[in-house]
């Protein structure tokens, strides 16, 4: 009994102190919503930065190799990697003729102006690639006939430049 009286008391305490100092009240309750605000927002980030990174993975493939000339992250003598050989359509097409290989898809960029009938633009980035890339890309999801996007879809978006059988008439160049 002596217990219960003890946390009653220290209650009442505790109310008449609160409201003795109603500003210090307000301004500690505002400070634990703040942290508790804080501490939510940021477990959020977490998640969606974990998500995307596992997005991201996923993007690659889990029966994708990339083979290319430079790494992706350069560490050490830049040089070691620049004499390596380029990776040429007749290597491709070793890899292609390995058994354990579904499809492969050799790509190269480039970096130069282009232009459409009076209008250029300069330090565009080229991106050239085989009828194969869907396949690599994509894998089972690869559209199985015709083209991922349209011309009026490709007019819409940002930095993009599709060429083929569904290009806009005639007059566009790459120099």
């Amino acid at each position: 009994m002596g217990m219960r009286i003890d946390v009653v008391e220290g209650g009442k305490i505790a109310v008449l102190a609160l409201r003795a100092n109603r500003l210090r009240t307000l301004l500690t309750t505002v400070g634990i919503g703040i942290g508790v605000c804080t501490l939510l927002a940021i477990v959020g980030i977490i998640q969606g930065l974990n998500a995307s990174f596992a997005q991201q993975l996923s993007n690659l493939g889990g029966n994708s190799m990339y083979v290319t000339k430079f790494p992706w992250i350069m560490r050490g003598d830049f040089f070691k990697y620049r004499n390596r050989r380029e990776l040429t359509p007749p290597l491709a097409e070793q890899l292609r003729d390995l058994p354990e290989v579904a499809a492969v898809a050799p790509m190269t960029f480039k970096t130069d102006e282009v232009k459409f009938a009076n209008l250029q633009l300069a330090n565009v980035r080229i991106q050239g690639t085989t009828a194969d890339f869907p396949a690599v890309a994509f894998g089972s999801s690869a559209c199985s006939r015709g083209r991922g996007r349209s011309w009026a879809r490709t007019r819409t978006s940002r930095s993009r430049c599709h060429c083929g059988p569904s290009s806009p008439p005639s007059g566009a160049s790459g120099s």
